[in-house]
Order: structure tokens, then sequence, then C-alpha cells
């Protein structure tokens, strides 16, 4: 269950018509609840994380992968869809299916995002916001005569 590739914690940032940040909801990350899960219980074996195939799993591990991998899936699809539903309520939007759903991270995120049929992913968006704050902070160079 300490797989690297799932995030410790997840964050679904709000953004609003002008840019702005108006808030968040952080949820722990799928590989944090399969941790706690196995640590409160345990008895539970470490599995893989990957698709859980189906809602009712024949086994503990399959049991396993269905309640975290279908769980958390529900969790994300459930913040999205309410923070786009809030952000049409707030004006922020015209309605909440023109809210944009954008997906950044690694591939986990790609791999959920498309599961759930919700936005696009840009993987390093995050990384190109901070190089466009650093380039507007910095002074132009200054020509010296």
């Amino acid at each position: 269950m300490r797989d690297r590739r799932f995030r410790r914690r997840h964050r679904l940032s709000a953004v609003g018509r002008s840019g702005d940040f108006l808030g968040a909801a952080i949820a722990p990350g799928i590989g944090t609840a399969a941790e706690s899960l196995r640590e409160a219980a345990a008895l539970l074996p470490e599995v893989l994380l990957e698709g859980p195939g189906s809602v009712v799993g024949k086994n503990t591990a399959q049991s396993i992968r269905a309640g975290i991998g279908i769980g958390y899936a529900g969790l994300v699809e459930r913040i999205v869809r309410n923070q786009r539903e809030e952000l049409a309520a707030m004006g922020e939007a015209d309605s909440p299916d023109a809210v944009a759903v954008i997906g950044t991270g690694g591939e986990d995120g790609r791999e959920l995002l498309a599961s759930l049929g919700l936005g696009r992913f840009v993987p390093d968006l995050v990384l190109e916001g901070l190089a466009i704050i650093a380039a507007r902070a910095t002074p132009p160079p200054r020509t010296i005569v």
C-alpha cells in the first residue's frame, strides 16, 4: 500500500473567473487512506492499489481495492460536483457544467480524472504557474552604459 505513485494528500482548488484563488478542499490521498485502513486493522494484508475491477470483492485484496479505489473516486467526484455547483452559485461560472476541471500532478491523478470523465490534465501546471509568478517578480535586467 505504500506505492509511491499515490500522493499523501490531494488538494482540490477553486479558481474564479478572474483567476483568483477562491479556496480549496484537502483530502487524504488514496495511498494515505489505504495505509490508514491497514494500520487500523492489523490483519489486513498489504495490497497493490490497481483498478478495483468489481465493487463486490471476492477476497480481501479485491475488497480493499474496491473500497479504496471506488470510494476514493467517489470522494473526488463528489467534491468536484459540489465545487462546480458552489462556483456557479457564487457567479463564478454560468452553470456548474461551465466550470473547467483541470488535473495536475502525477499519473495517478490523470488516471482518476480519465476514469471519472472529468476535465483535462496538465501534469506541470503548478510548476508552470510558479514560473509565471517568478518571471513577474523578477525585475527586468538593467542596461549599464
